[in-house]
């Protein structure tokens, strides 16, 4: 063992503390080691989870849905159930039952009218705080939520473009949500390509984007919707449907995130896929 504090020799202690000093770096040299050390692991791995953005959360979803929309003339009541799921264990997540009818004022525009209920839908207040520095979005999957829609859909015939069968619209859709308030609006154009044989329909492609705007939240347009459709008449009164589609949804700070001094704004991308079955039965 080496005495430090020995001096035997005049100055040889101040050579001892010079030579063991060697083994051992600078601070200097310590604390740019330190750095580099932390530059290795991602700011969220050090830091709470306080906004949405450093959840983890499936960019994928699927989700299905079975339509019983009879034609009984002018009026042709609707009832849907949807549900849609993600892959990581599959848990239900958004699902609806929906039931009202369409009118149809003249041949190329029809107005709507509906009830929905709803389990599973996320809100921007549901980004909630556990009072102990935990951050995390509210289970909603039990939460009941009604709403009444509205929606008028003009229709027309494009027959300019190649193949002639072509029909474009717009879906203008109204919600009001009664838990908590809200109100919005969705502006959908499409495009759909209606293929004949023999006059009969066979299948439809559709191309349609929606933008969802917030009436009385948010700051504008809150979500975007690019999707694909294609409909095969399985039958004069079967229709099976498969969808391909991208959501972008913009998250803003929560009730408790303002409280909590937080501003932020979060704008996910989701890829879906669907799956549908529509019974449109002549019942004129």
């Amino acid at each position: 063992m080496i005495d430090l504090h020995a001096n035997p020799s005049g100055n040889s202690g101040g050579k001892i503390l010079r030579s063991v000093s060697a083994y051992f770096p600078r601070p200097g040299f310590m604390l740019g080691v330190l750095a580099a050390m932390l530059s290795i692991f991602p700011a969220g791995a050090w830091a709470d989870q306080h906004v949405p953005s450093e959840v983890e959360e499936s960019p994928v979803e699927f989700d299905l849905r079975a339509v019983f929309a009879p034609d009984t003339g002018r009026v042709d009541p609707l009832v849907e159930l949807s549900a849609a799921f993600q892959p990581d264990s599959m848990p239900l997540g958004l699902s609806s039952l929906t039931a009202g009818a369409y009118l149809r004022v003249i041949d190329n525009l029809k107005l709507g009218a509906f009830y929905r209920m709803q389990l599973g839908s996320r809100h921007d207040d549901d980004w909630i705080s556990d009072g102990a520095g935990g951050w995390s979005w509210a289970d909603s999957s039990r939460r009941l939520e009604h709403l009444i829609i509205a929606d008028a859909t003009p229709r027309v015939l494009l027959p300019f473009l190649p193949g002639e069968d072509w029909v474009g619209g717009v879906k203008a859709r109204y919600l009001y949500n009664f838990h908590n308030g809200q109100q919005s609006l969705y502006i959908r154009p499409g495009l759909t390509y209606v293929y004949l044989v023999r006059r009969s329909p066979v299948f439809n492609l559709s191309l349609a984007y929606a933008a969802g705007i917030g009436l009385n939240f948010s700051s504008g347009i809150y979500s975007h919707d690019l999707y694909a459709n294609g409909l095969y008449h399985l039958s004069d009164g079967v229709k099976l449907e498969l969808r391909l589609g991208w959501n972008r949804t913009t998250w803003e700070t929560s009730a408790d995130g303002r409280e909590a001094g937080l501003d932020y704004r979060y704008s996910p991308d989701i890829f879906r896929a669907g799956a549908g079955i529509i019974f449109t039965p002549d019942l004129k």
